[in-house]
């Protein structure tokens, strides 16, 4: 109710920017190819629920920002123009959480939170197929990394 109040009288929510990408980036195999995860974010079937990001930090940062009440998470993809940036926005998120993850030394097993969770179901939440999310792997090693939620499910 406090929220509709506020719509009401013009006070607006800040907003926290989830961007995802539309194409797979440079480094990986599917170079150029749509990574469809607009469709896979507002799909209901076999949908995308989190991100991985790397700047820990910054995330633990706008998860507290987030958890005022006066910051609304936005999931976008961000366009290409390298002289201003602009957001292209999906979903308007309910929800918001973060965890935190490394990849380990097999390819089948993630550990979030301390606990090992099967890759396929990770790559499968991250809209991805098993192969493109190890690729990633390569890329960040075994650097930590945190999962950041925009629906109820957790790990």
């Amino acid at each position: 109710m406090f929220d509709a109040l506020k719509q009401l009288i013009g006070i607006k929510k800040k907003q926290i920017l989830l961007s995802v990408p539309a194409y797979f980036p440079l480094w990986h195999s599917r170079f150029g190819e749509e990574t469809q995860f607009r469709q896979r974010i507002t799909a209901g079937k076999n949908p995308k629920i989190h991100a991985f990001k790397q700047n820990t930090r910054f995330w633990d940062e706008m998860l507290a920002k987030y958890r005022t009440g006066g910051y609304r998470l936005i999931i976008c993809h961000m366009g290409d123009a390298p002289d201003h940036r602009e957001y292209y926005p999906i979903l308007h998120a309910h929800r918001m959480d973060i965890q935190r993850a490394c990849f380990t030394g097999r390819n089948d097993i993630l550990l979030i939170d301390g606990k090992d969770i099967p890759a396929r179901m990770v790559a499968l939440n991250e809209g991805l197929e098993v192969s493109d999310m190890l690729e990633w792997k390569k890329k960040v090693g075994t650097r930590k990394f945190c999962i950041v939620h925009f629906t109820g499910f957790r790990y």
